[in-house]
């Protein structure tokens, strides 16, 4: 159990540290792109990537979470592990193909895309190399050390050619290339360190058992995907390329967030995986309040933080040319909690549980009534009904996922003392927010008192999650000092 722990809190730092690289760099070149393309080529760019998108999310048909769960389960199992690779990797090259296939077909031969064909063809490229794409492998053998390495390597390569070669406006058809080029570098990356694991071998293999469950999770993802998608597809539809920007930038910032609450709970469902399939289910059920918690001390105060301080990071990351970004932002950082909530209950706990089913429908509710109220209020509201509409509908998947998980989970989680001090952390940034300094200086000032004080009114209160916290900190320390 020591050792599980251990292992637990190891990936958990790596996933950390993996998260907190795919918060700085996407911030960092979200700075600079904002600036060199502006809201109307980073809207054309956002359009044609979102088209891609739906085909990629059939060349993956849930083989991500799928494959992390599944070698998470037979790691130790050296006689079958190269063989059930095996079988989900030929899966996945097989759906590839089909979907680069298909695009392509559409591409060149619909009218609608001949203006902007060029950039349509070259965001398609990420389904040829989704073949690649075997990131489920090492996280099924919590491999966190080497994904955030190569995943900072990559980065860096990708910013110094970024500050390089994109100089104008006229520079977006080089910044997809260099796009192309860092997603490539992990893919080889990937493929390249297979022979350490993988033994390749075609001998029986049994593709049934896999496509029952991916396809399952297929259609949890593609409803939970197509009511993230539908948004932007339907903006540019119904509006312009430059809307899509303004809301493409706010999104980015969400997902920043998005991404960083769910930062430590991903590491979590190998060890989740091996409790179920060991049947402990003691330590099963308390990993999973030990995740809910997480989720609600870390997104709430985001959420509050976020309404109150969301257009001085605006201006200070995009510039005053996204100021149209600062309403959509603010709805938008509601579906914080409600998305890392799904994320753990229905990509995590419902798919351990054999559960998929729930996913499947809740994500589907949800497609179909953002697609519904998109209709209405894009019309009435422009990008800020699009934000609307989604909240509205990652509320509701959350809320059907929490209705059915609570019949199989017993349910611990507390949260008044993180209610508690998240109040008062907004009594210290209201007044701080109205103060008329150089905004990148107020940002920081509110970022680290806002902090400060939640932290503080924690601890004071002996929260249990952040004694925990506390706890887990000094240990790190104790045994750098011996």
């Amino acid at each position: 159990m020591e050792d599980n722990r251990k292992l637990l809190a190891k990936n958990s730092f790596f996933n950390v540290i993996y998260r907190l690289m795919n918060i700085l760099f996407p911030l960092i070149t979200s700075m600079y792109i904002a600036r060199i393309l502006l809201p109307e080529k980073i809207g054309i760019i956002s359009a044609a990537q979102n088209i891609a998108s739906y085909f990629t999310l059939f060349a993956s048909m849930g083989i991500p979470v799928y494959g992390t769960s599944f070698i998470a389960q037979i790691k130790k199992d050296t006689k079958n592990f190269s063989k059930s690779f095996m079988e989900i990797f030929l899966i996945n090259c097989v759906l590839s193909l089909i979907s680069t296939v298909i695009y392509y077909n559409l591409i060149l031969f619909i009218p609608y895309f001949s203006d902007r064909r060029l950039i349509y063809c070259l965001t398609g490229i990420p389904l040829i190399l989704n073949i690649f794409n075997v990131d489920w492998l090492y996280q099924g053998i919590q491999e966190y050390a080497y994904i955030t390495i190569r995943s900072f390597f990559v980065k860096c390569l990708l910013l110094v050619m970024l500050f390089a070669f994109v100089h104008d406006t006229n520079d977006y058809i080089i910044y997809i290339l260099i796009n192309l080029i860092a997603q490539s570098g992990n893919y080889l990356f990937n493929i390249y360190r297979l022979q350490n694991y993988i033994k390749l071998t075609l001998n029986n293999l049994q593709f049934k058992k896999h496509l029952i469950h991916i396809f399952s999770l297929f259609m949890a993802s593609i409803a939970a995907e197509i009511y993230v998608l539908a948004d932007v597809t339907m903006l540019d539809i119904m509006t312009n390329s430059t809307s899509v920007g303004f809301y493409t930038m706010g999104t980015k910032i969400i997902g920043i967030f998005k991404g960083l609450v769910t930062a430590v709970t991903t590491a979590f469902l190998p060890q989740l995986s091996e409790y179920y399939i060991n049947k402990e289910y003691t330590p099963f059920s308390k990993l999973i309040n030990n995740g809910l918690q997480f989720i609600f001390s870390i997104s709430i105060p985001i959420i509050i933080g976020l309404i109150l301080c969301v257009d001085d990071a605006i201006f200070v990351v995009y510039g005053k040319n996204y100021s149209l970004s600062v309403g959509v932002t603010k709805i938008l950082s509601v579906s914080i909690l409600s998305v890392a909530l799904s994320n753990f209950i229905g990509l995590q706990i419902l798919v351990i549980l054999g559960k998929e089913k729930i996913t499947t429908l809740s994500t589907t509710v949800g497609a179909i009534s953002n697609i519904c109220l998109n209709y209405f209020l894009i019309k009435l509201l422009g990008i800020i009904g699009a934000a609307v509409a989604s909240v509205i509908a990652e509320i509701c998947v959350t809320s059907i996922q929490i209705i059915f998980v609570k019949k199989f989970v017993d349910f611990k989680v507390k949260f008044s003392k993180v209610l508690c001090a998240t109040f008062m952390m907004a009594i210290i940034i209201i007044p701080i927010h109205n103060i008329k300094i150089i905004l990148v200086i107020r940002l920081l000032i509110e970022c680290i008192l806002g902090l400060a004080v939640y932290s503080g009114v924690l601890i004071l209160l002996k929260d249990e999650f952040a004694i925990k916290v506390i706890t887990f900190i000094n240990k790190q320390l104790i045994k750098k000092k011996y």
